[in-house]
């Protein structure tokens, strides 16, 4: 006879029939473990309130508890409203959650049509943890096979619309990413690149220097002129989101589910949270270090010197892009719209009217907030009517902005030929100027009182152009190894 479990008795410390009107009676009896039987496996993804063992001690699984009649759909729906979705994990018909399903079910799953994918990471070395972002997947890693080039992936985490995944040992080049789940298959609308094993990512830029993540699990450095490439940390497992105030590098480890920091002149890592489920997007002000985590769907903050993590949001989040200022936290949302919350938490306002693809980064200046897909936005960071800019562009990559201007990478594909630019426009809209015609810029991009920065995987390096355009400076060139 299928169940509910105990678990969720005690949480509620008296049944909850009326939750679903699933229950006839109160808690007594037991299902006894027939074939029939759904388990709810949960995980509680930091959450104190969640009980993450059951009666047993075991981390996870149910134990049997009835009268009730309730199929896998049902008892997810139960769980979300109990626990929110947060702890939503899986059900199948096996209490160690390898049972076969019943026949003509959604495999345990809750989904039942075939997936789609709307965002994948750009690129990413062997090792890397990257994400896969869609609809139609399924909340546990056991309902979805991930494959690139063949090679199937090491599924990190999941949830209802992301997936994050280890990229396997390729040769660098470039793969179909394929997303299998029990209602199909689909697969991502361009080439995986699999990059070489140093290739850089993510970057700021202050008076002196240049700071960016690479593949190898590091945080380097070089002067704004140039010259020798220092490491402030290294060892680190998928270095992801990056952050600076006037004396630190803050950064989240996806991997080892670290947010961490480390001073601008090097020494000690300092380990902020720990514990956390796949920590991508980070942004910092002077009191908090904000992140995004588990699997796209948690929001969270931890004091600057560490401490306490405080849970400000739950949802479908887009976990790539996170941006602050004194008002509040700016992030995008799978149903493609720019949201903005409180610093304390509370209730999210949408920020813009026009419904884009996912947004590849985000600027803010004191009036605006700038970001852009198919199209460059800018909105009131207080929210109101978004303007689309008249430049013609592809797809952008990322955006940064001073007094002036708007700086963005605009990625144009002709056929199976990608071109890269980086291009400037005035804050209020007007003639484009292209600063590199042909860069290889990845999807980052920081702007100072002279020249515009960025990273390129395809060649290693990290460069910088004059604001007005000019000649191209390398700044540090990492070993292109596979």
């Amino acid at each position: 006879m299928p169940s509910v479990s105990r678990v969720a008795c005690l949480r509620a410390a008296a049944c909850i029939g009326t939750a679903l009107g699933l229950l006839a009676s109160g808690c007594g009896g037991g299902g006894g473990g027939a074939n029939g039987d759904w388990y709810y496996h949960w995980n509680c993804h930091g959450d104190s309130q969640c009980l993450a063992t059951n009666p047993t001690g075991a981390a996870s699984g149910t134990l049997d508890e009835g009268p009730v009649l309730v199929n896998c759909t049902q008892l997810r729906e139960f769980s979300k409203r109990f626990w929110g979705p947060a702890a939503t994990d899986s059900c199948d018909q096996s209490p160690g959650g390898s049972g076969p399903p019943d026949a003509g079910s959604d495999g345990g799953t809750g989904v039942t049509g075939a997936p789609t994918i709307t965002y994948v990471t750009p690129g990413g070395a062997p090792g890397t943890v990257i994400s896969v972002t869609g609809t139609n997947f399924p909340s546990s890693a056991a309902g979805v096979t991930v494959t690139i080039g063949g090679a199937t992936a090491t599924v990190v985490s999941a949830s209802a619309g992301n997936i994050n995944i280890s990229v396997p040992n390729l040769n660098a080049g470039n793969y179909p990413l394929i997303v299998t789940t029990a209602g199909g298959s689909a697969t991502w609308t361009s080439p995986f690149q699999v990059l070489a094993k140093h290739s850089p990512g993510a970057l700021v830029v202050d008076a002196s220097s240049v700071y960016w993540l690479e593949d190898d699990g590091s945080v380097k450095k070089v002067s704004l002129a140039g010259g020798t490439v220092t490491a402030l940390a290294t060892g680190l497992g998928s270095p992801r989101g990056l952050a600076q105030d006037s004396s630190s590098i803050y950064f989240t480890d996806l991997q080892k589910g670290n947010v961490q920091r480390v001073a601008k002149s090097g020494g000690a890592v300092a380990t902020l949270a720990s514990g956390l489920s796949s920590p991508f997007a980070i942004a910092v002000d002077s009191t908090s270090v904000y992140f995004i985590e588990n699997g796209n769907t948690t929001m969270s903050k931890v004091p600057i010197g560490g401490g306490a993590v405080t849970r400000l949001l739950t949802g479908s989040i887009y976990g790539d892009v996170l941006a602050v200022d004194a008002s509040g936290l700016y992030y995008f949302v799978p149903a493609q719209v720019l949201y903005k919350v409180g610093l304390a938490g509370g209730a999210a306002v949408q920020i813009e009217n026009i419904s884009d693809s996912l947004g590849g980064s985000l600027a803010i200046d004191s009036t605006s907030v700038y970001w852009g897909f198919s199209a460059l936005r800018r909105a009131p960071v207080g929210g109101g009517s978004a303007t689309t800019y008249t430049a013609p562009i592809g797809r952008v990559g990322a955006v940064a902005v001073d007094a002036s201007s708007l700086y963005y990478v605009n990625i144009s594909l002709d056929g199976a030929v990608s071109t890269t630019q980086i291009a400037s426009v005035p804050l209020q809209d007007g003639a484009v100027k292209v600063l590199v015609q042909a860069s290889g810029a990845n999807d980052a991009l920081a702007v100072d009182g002279t020249s515009v920065y960025w990273t390129e995987r395809s060649t290693s390096s990290v460069k910088k152009v004059p604001k007005g355009g000019g000649a191209v400076v390398t700044l540090a060139t990492s070993p292109n190894v596979p």
